[in-house]
């Protein structure tokens, strides 16, 4: 089993298309213009799935987004929702690399442990 990193970037997201299909009102907060796309991040499990075409790879992002529910004496509120979207992509595509970036280096970090 590949270990993925637990958090993207917005751009990350974007590039993989993570937010088509989504309504705008669960998109407001996360693509506010304020906030800057490469330095924040948002969790989300990466996991791949089998596939039985050659040479190509099927992987599942889930993440949660919230919207503003309402706002009440100066608090607000939120409500959340999980979506997930499944990519199937060449394994020898640049969408491929960069969703290999994304994998955890837990074996350099043990065989500096070892030394």
């Amino acid at each position: 089993m590949t270990n993925y990193t637990n958090c993207i970037s917005i751009e990350t997201a974007l590039y993989f298309d993570l937010f088509d299909d989504i309504s705008y009102k669960w998109l407001k907060l996360i693509l506010d213009p304020s906030v800057d796309r490469e330095e924040n991040d948002f969790e989300v499990e990466i996991e791949d799935l089998p596939c039985d075409r050659e040479c190509y790879c099927i992987t599942k992002f889930t993440f949660e987004l919230k919207m503003v529910d309402y706002i009440r004496m100066g608090s607000t509120y939120y409500k959340t929702k999980k979506f997930s979207k499944t990519i199937e992509y060449n394994g020898s595509s640049a969408l491929a690399m960069a969703i290999c970036e994304l994998r955890e280096e837990e074996e350099e970090e043990e065989e500096e442990e070892d030394e």
